[in-house]
């Protein structure tokens, strides 16, 4: 008779924001070894004989908010651009079924990295274009600074599409021979400039030439990547992880995750010898440093929590925005002041983490004075960007002597 091994508890590992669904002998969570508990729920011989030296833990997410990305396929076009000599060239392209199945793996495993960080659930969704690209839907900048790109939000068959999706992530081949283009110098194909990596907050772009060059420029088959164990996909993912994170921070205005990716790619990294993706993941969980200081995304932008943004009056004077129109809900539970009030009802303002603030300012009321706010702010008028917290303020004023 097998042995169980049902009184056997493994560790039962913590991850903020995070819910432990149990041990796995595999990173693709197919052979589970415990459940939520730790205990072992394999016999003893699946146990010694089955499971590797390594276990993998699976996560899942407290957090119940949904975070919708649309990885977009160009699959056909044609058209004429000016080239790196100014001179016109005339480009196409028909994706081939290999290019499509590689990029649908490439949407699976966008997805799988995005969810194993267990900061939310990512809806990641791929759409190949049906009809072809309209020339002028290829950017295509002339003079000195030649270069061609495309923008999701350019393209006519997306339009009405893009609306429920917080990232769009656009990827096409320009196939014009140059796909070993850091070597121009030596190479007489080098025509066309690409010009790819994100294109602003939400949307971004990436020439699926940098995606084929690890393997074209050794002359090794499209049909490697096939293999989803291939180790060159780590550096596939990582070029859509940092276009991913791009469109992610521009929404919020930052712009922190160059000053990461160089400082752990320095001779000083915080943690030396991190992949790009180990850089990524690091930054997405709120957990990289420059220069001893935390820069990252908190967890608020995966939980799509609002932020308060209370901005109180004590007596004798009242908070007033500096001036209507912003991006900003806000409510103000009086318009106008009466003679004999002391004091004026909230500015309350909701925002996203990251965003800033509409500007406010205090006003004393006839025979007072402003002295600070709450929190130390000596001006009268605070402007508070980047906010990554609640605020609740009070304006504080005194009588004039």
């Amino acid at each position: 008779m097998e042995s169980a091994l049902s009184d056997l508890h493994l560790v039962v590992p913590k991850r903020e924001h995070c819910v432990f669904k149990g041990w796995y002998a595999d990173d693709k969570y197919s052979f589970q070894v415990t459940d939520e508990s730790g205990a072992v729920i394999i016999s003893q011989k699946q146990f010694l004989y089955d499971c590797g030296r390594s276990l993998y833990a699976k996560w899942e997410s407290e957090n119940t908010n949904v975070i919708n990305v649309l990885m977009v396929y160009v699959t056909k076009y044609e058209t004429d651009v000016k080239n790196w000599f100014n001179y016109v060239e005339h480009i196409s392209y028909s994706m081939t079924k290999t290019e499509r199945q590689i990029c649908e793996i490439l949407t699976k495993k966008v997805g799988e990295w995005l969810n194993d960080l267990g900061v939310a659930t990512f809806n990641v969704e791929s759409y190949f274009l049906k009809d072809p690209l309209l020339p002028d839907e290829i950017i295509s900048q002339g003079g000195s600074d030649r270069y061609v790109s495309m923008d999701a939000s350019n393209i006519s068959e997306l339009q009405g599409k893009l609306d429920d999706y917080q990232s769009v992530l656009l990827s096409a081949s320009l196939k014009d021979k140059d796909i070993n283009y850091y070597d121009f110098i030596s190479s007489e194909y080098f025509t066309l400039t690409h010009r790819d990596g994100h294109v602003g907050a939400k949307y971004a772009f990436r020439f699926l030439d940098a995606v084929w060059e690890p393997l074209t420029r050794i002359n090794k088959p499209l049909t490697d990547l096939l293999d989803e164990s291939d180790k060159r996909w780590d550096d596939i993912l990582s070029y859509y992880i940092r276009d991913y994170i791009n469109t992610v921070q521009l929404r919020y205005n930052h712009n922190d995750f160059d000053d990461v990716f160089n400082a752990y790619t320095s001779d000083n990294a915080p943690t030396p010898n991190l992949s790009a993706l180990e850089i990524c993941r690091l930054f997405m969980l709120d957990q990289s440093y420059v220069d001893g200081k935390k820069k990252g995304l908190p967890y608020e932008v995966w939980s799509g929590e609002t932020l308060k943004l209370n901005y109180k009056s004590s007596a004798g004077g009242y908070t007033s925005l500096v001036e209507s129109g912003t991006y900003f809900t806000f409510s103000e539970e009086a318009d106008v002041l009466s003679k004999d009030a002391k004091c004026f009802p909230d500015i309350l303002m909701y925002a996203f983490v990251g965003d800033d603030a509409a500007e406010v300012q205090a006003v004393p009321m006839p025979g007072y004075e402003f002295v600070m706010w709450s929190d130390g702010v000596e001006t009268a008028i605070r402007h508070d960007l980047n906010v990554r917290h609640n605020i609740t303020v009070y304006a504080i004023f005194r009588e004039k002597q």
